[in-house]
């Protein structure tokens, strides 16, 4: 995330041959990612208007 800007993230998972993996994957990447624009919202690197606009 400190490399590139966020609207040029990408999301992707191994998990192709049963489709809870890939459920799982999803929403695992979601809550550490939700976790991680915190983190950088409360480090003030971004404010919450950028976080929200990277999390779309």
């Amino acid at each position: 995330m400190e490399v590139v800007p966020l609207s040029k993230m990408l999301y992707a998972s191994d998990a192709f041959h049963v489709p809870e993996l890939c459920w799982l994957a999803g929403r695992w990447c979601q809550r550490y990612f939700a976790k991680a624009l915190t983190e950088y919202v409360v480090g003030e690197s971004l404010d919450f208007d950028e976080a929200i606009e990277g999390a779309r």
